[in-house]
């Protein structure tokens, strides 16, 4: 928060007091930070998509965000919280100038959530900072001819995380209950393997795209503040900025206050079914802006974010990248979400290798495949995944009918959640009301707000 508040003057709270260490008198980690006025961004969804502050405000927070490049992947720490080592090493990429915060600021190990949940923060695992070549002894010049960045090893953590996790903790307790033990460890270790020999094949070539940015991994309607002045929206504050890191441009999420899809978002900068004001700039049909304030919001923010950095908005619109960016997280939870839906990345994968996502020159083929036993078998396991992730849609249209806002990471206001729980009940009692014991059994299995259901948001990062 301090690096972009000096840097962008990205509007924050400050920082009031903190601690890194459970050791005090508290007896945990915390930070205490100023109140944000106002409401977030999910109450304020159709106010927000009129406002051109507020458009114009988030977009560019991503723009400078993405607008300078660094020389490893990891995160942002005080130049004396790293060894001397790291300390040695510049903050900032080759031909960037030196300024305030390239004295006070380095790059050191990732504080990314997957390196440390559940588990995790226990073993040996590899999480950065990612090095650049240049620390390696290569020559100056390979920075030209690829990325000078090893982001393969960058996108390889995170599975190979998963990996030691699976191998340390998949027959405990808490390991049996989740999604992942429906299919036998060494099954996971498989998986994993393929996608570790798939990643070099579908990184892309481009420098441009490997370059380190800043990232805010959690851009949601909750974490985005506005306050109202002259019945006008503007940002007061954006929060939530612990899981904050340094990664490939490519790696770069769809904010999740759009709530969209990368062809969801391509379709809206593509999307010619707009009008024009006064002065002969597009903007888009305002039955969008009356109806639907969300996809308003995502159709301005798109096409604002295109005109401040059109190689960042072709990152969010790219389905290839927008894979990418999925199997890498899929890699990472393939326990506590299960592997159909992995699989069924890695399967596009190959059904799109050479086509929508370009064959690398070193891979003319696609380095794995999966049978028709195998297609089956997963389309069979996917089914009830999203058995599971239609009956949560559901139940989400029929919350938000009803005045109350469910966020995408299952989030919900303190004074809705009585309410919600009454109408979920009704939801459940309803349709299952006419069914038999053995479908009812298969809807209570699939039920996504079942009692003792693992919640990956309940999990401990001790």
């Amino acid at each position: 928060m301090d690096f972009v508040r000096t840097c962008f003057g990205t509007p924050v709270p400050r920082v009031l007091a903190w601690e890194a260490s459970s050791d005090n008198p508290v007896g945990s980690e915390y930070i205490i930070m100023e109140k944000c006025p106002g409401n977030d961004l999910s109450e304020l969804m159709d106010e927000a998509a009129r406002s051109d502050k507020v458009v114009s405000g988030l977009a560019k927070l991503q723009r400078d965000l993405a607008s300078i490049k660094f020389s490893q992947f990891g995160s942002l720490y005080y130049k004396e919280d790293v060894d001397e080592e790291l300390q040695a090493r510049p903050l900032y990429a080759p031909g960037i100038p030196e300024d305030e915060c390239s004295q006070r600021f380095r790059i050191g190990p990732s504080v990314e959530r997957l390196f440390y949940r559940g588990g995790h923060a226990g073993l040996r695992i590899d999480r950065g900072p990612c090095t650049f070549i240049q620390f390696l002894g290569f020559s100056r010049c390979l920075i030209q001819d690829f990325s000078g960045y090893d982001v393969r090893s960058y996108v390889e953590a995170a599975a190979k995380s998963e990996v030691e996790w699976i191998r340390a903790f998949s027959d405990s307790p808490s390991a049996l209950i989740q999604d992942g033990a429906h299919h036998p460890a060494d099954y996971h270790l498989h998986r994993l393997q393929q996608w570790l020999r798939l990643i070099p094949a579908v990184l892309p070539t481009q420098s441009e795209l490997c370059a380190p940015v800043l990232n805010h991994p959690d851009l949601s309607g909750g974490n985005v503040m506005l306050f109202v002045q002259n019945e006008e929206p503007m940002i007061s504050g954006i929060i939530d900025w612990q899981g904050a890191t340094v990664r490939p441009l490519f790696d770069v999420s769809v904010p999740r206050f759009l709530d969209a899809t990368p062809d969801d978002l391509y379709n809206l900068k593509s999307n010619h079914g707009s009008s024009s004001s006064a002065d002969g700039a597009e903007e888009p049909a305002t039955f969008l802006v009356d109806s639907l304030g969300q996809l308003a919001l995502a159709h301005r923010y798109i096409h604002t974010l295109s005109a401040f950095n059109s190689t960042l908005c072709d990152v969010m619109c790219s389905s290839h990248l927008g894979l990418l960016r999925d199997t890498k997280h899929c890699s990472c939870h393939s326990w506590s979400d299960g592997l159909p839906i992995f699989e069924d990345h890695m399967m596009s994968f190959c059904d799109m290798y050479g086509g929508e996502v370009p064959a690398h020159p070193d891979y003319p083929t696609c380095p794995i495949s999966f049978d028709e036993s195998e297609r089956s078998r997963q389309a069979t396991d996917y089914e009830v995944h999203h058995k599971e992730a239609m009956l949560e849609n559901l139940c989400r249209r029929y919350l938000i009918a009803r005045g109350i806002l469910l966020q995408p990471d299952g989030g919900i206001a303190v004074n809705d959640f009585e309410n919600a729980q009454r109408h979920v009940a009704k939801v459940y009692e309803i349709g299952t009301r006419k069914l038999s014991e053995e479908e009812k059994r298969k809807i209570e299995a699939a039920w996504p707000f079942r009692q003792g259901k693992f919640s990956l948001l309940l999990d401990s990062c001790l």
